[in-house]
């Protein structure tokens, strides 16, 4: 069977560019991570481009038959009907059924920090908030090659004799990026597929949009809540326990998995990652814009603009940084009060919350009831998600997705997170409008449009100012494969150095 899919070809500048399963590995996979699943019940579609960047996502239904020689399921006996033929008796716990998962293999240029990193969020969500709809974790490969599951978490299965499998069952897993398409080593995650849709932009309005804001606020407030608070900042690795942890990494979670325990370590999208834990906001951003720093100057696409980047940037971090709330903030400056006279009193460093960090509607699966109402089904893509400091969410949303939102929804699930007690000091009062808070965007066509941090107070407009700061000093977006010419990477250039000026004059 053929699905009829547009075939639209990857851009090659997207990580899951000509990245690809072949039908055999990924039955090999299922066969290796499921119990009493023949290849021939399995079919694939793979997910159409465009609909994912990361990763190359394929989509796996087992339709489990009654094999040869066993008999079917039947709860009465052929005396109890009165037919003359006998019926058969029950001789297998197996049940005709189909059953759906999602097969995630990671992009290009990822290693597998990132598969840890999802694996190990799905596994806290599971442990923590229990009642939450996520995908669940059947099994994953950080190399591409081991099988690794829940009671095996090193992987002593091999997908070595893959090739042998049959081939039949297929569907559409041609949509070609290249001719020399490659079955490649890639890391990837075998997870249940949870029933659903992404939230499309109409679904957003009236009653209905303020129903699935409200139920989006009640998941985001579950983690916020019920997650422990992390002692370092940063995504999650899972590190053996007979292993020792780098120096970089903080202990999270003791025993997600048998002899396994949850760590915080650095970021996955980091240029350079730290030498030791990040503990507070300061040390976080002062990491993050070392970083750019390290990207700006050994890129040489960003040749146009280092110099003046470098030094608006270097003096920002001297002068302007360390006197911010952001970086000597309102509780941590009465404790260190409460230190001066009590000094045999330990410090408390900063806590930091479970964050998303991708929280848009293309990650929010709803489902349709009988009557026609929209339900939340799952949050999805937990490939970036960490422990960050308390404003970190919201922030991210602002500065990087503000235009995935509705004003109107984000002011909603705002609004159900306040009543939920979910929020922090930064962001517990009411009102969305902020008199003299602006940034602008500037586009490639040279028009600017203002940006206002709608709500929050000072600490939080400051976290947002310099996050925007942060991702523009080398912006990621900018890269050869993108092909521009000298004066479209100009004008892009020319426009990040501008976000980062507005942003850093602002702040001071």
């Amino acid at each position: 069977q053929t699905s009829h899919l547009v075939k639209m070809p990857t851009p090659r500048s997207n990580p899951n560019y000509n990245v690809h399963f072949s039908d055999a590995k990924i039955k090999s996979i299922v066969c290796k991570s499921l119990d009493e699943v023949d290849p021939g019940e399995i079919t694939v579609e793979e997910l159409p481009s465009g609909k994912s960047f990361n990763n190359r996502i394929y989509y796996v239904d087992i339709y489990t038959k009654l094999r040869s020689g066993e008999e079917s399921l039947v709860a009465s006996d052929a005396s109890d009907t009165g037919d003359d033929e006998p019926l058969e008796r029950v001789t297998s716990r197996r049940t005709p059924a189909t059953t759906s998962y999602a097969l995630k293999v990671i992009g290009r240029g990822f290693d597998a920090r990132k598969i840890q990193n999802e694996i190990a969020c799905l596994l806290l969500l599971e442990k923590y908030c229990p009642s939450m709809s996520v995908p669940r974790v059947l099994s994953w490969s950080e190399d591409g090659e081991r099988v690794q599951t829940r009671s095996d978490p090193l992987g002593s299965v091999s997908l070595e004799a893959h090739e042998h499998l049959p081939t039949q069952g297929l569907r559409s897993l041609s949509i070609s990026d290249a001719d020399d398409k490659q079955d490649l080593k890639q890391g990837w995650m075998l997870l249940s597929r949870v029933p659903g849709r992404i939230i499309y932009p109409k679904d957003l309005e009236g009653s209905q949009g303020r129903t699935l804001m409200t139920q989006v606020a009640n998941y985001v407030a579950d983690w916020r809540k019920n997650m422990p608070r992390g002692n370092a900042v940063g995504n999650v690795v899972l590190i053996p326990q007979a292993m020792a942890a780098p120096p970089a990494a903080t202990l999270y979670v003791r025993s997600i998995l048998p002899g396994t325990d949850v760590y915080i370590q650095g970021r996955l999208t980091g240029h350079v990652q730290p030498s030791r834990p990040l503990t507070t906001h300061l040390e976080y951003v002062t990491h993050r814009l070392n970083s750019a720093l390290r990207k700006l100057h050994d890129s040489e696409i960003y040749e146009y603009i280092r110099q003046p980047m470098a030094s608006a940037v270097r003096r920002f971090m001297t002068e302007t940084l360390p006197q911010l709330d952001i970086a000597f903030p309102p509780e941590r400056r009465r404790r260190a009060e409460c230190w001066a006279s009590f000094p045999d009193e330990a410090e408390v460093g900063e806590k930091h919350m479970f964050t998303h960090y991708d929280l848009s509607p293309r990650n929010v699966l709803v489902t349709e009831s009988d009557d026609g109402q929209l339900n939340v089904s799952a949050i999805l893509d937990l490939e970036f998600s960490g422990m960050y400091p308390i404003y970190e969410e919201f922030a991210n949303t602002l500065v990087n997705d503000a235009d995935d939102w509705p004003k109107h929804s984000y002011e909603t699930f705002m609004t159900e997170l306040r009543k939920l007690d979910a929020l922090p000091a930064a962001l517990g009062h009411a009102g969305y409008c902020c008199k003299g808070v602006t940034g602008e965007r500037e586009y490639l066509s040279g028009q600017q449009e203002d940006e206002i941090i709608p709500f929050g107070d000072m600490i939080f407009h400051q976290a947002c100012l310099v996050m925007r700061a942060i991702e523009n000093v080398a912006p990621w977006w900018v890269k050869d494969s993108c092909n521009l010419t000298a004066e479209e990477l100009h004008a892009e250039l020319d426009g990040a150095y501008s976000r980062v000026d507005r942003a850093i004059k602002t702040l001071e």
